[in-house]
């Protein structure tokens, strides 16, 4: 019972869905990321991509991991945002990287 409610699941021995709720959004945000990376190397392309969007995204993860910080709250939650974080600037060096590489391309077809 106290791995529950250090997961942020259990909440003075009842059931806290919303620490659940959180945890399962983040969690399905979190599939996403390693999709978008493995897109991102093998295309070798910043096509569809907004370098912008992703950076605020990037920031909300960073956020909501402070925010946890501050009130001591290692819920389930606060796990999953943290390799979310990684993935999600993992995508951003991608993306400069795609860029450069797009660069070099015109350039070497000019």
């Amino acid at each position: 019972m106290a791995a529950l409610e250090f997961l942020g699941i259990f909440k003075d021995g009842s059931f806290f869905l919303a620490g659940v709720l959180e945890s399962l959004m983040i969690l399905s945000f979190g599939i996403s990321w390693p999709m978008s990376i493995a897109r991102s190397i093998k295309s070798k392309s910043t096509k569809g991509k907004s370098v912008q969007f992703t950076i605020f995204i990037a920031l909300g993860y960073a956020c909501g991991i402070a925010s946890k910080l501050m009130v001591h709250n290692y819920n389930l939650a606060f796990w999953f945002y943290i390799p979310n974080f990684i993935m999600v600037t993992t995508d951003i060096c991608l993306y400069y990287r795609n860029r450069a590489y797009e660069r070099s391309q015109e350039q070497a077809g000019n």
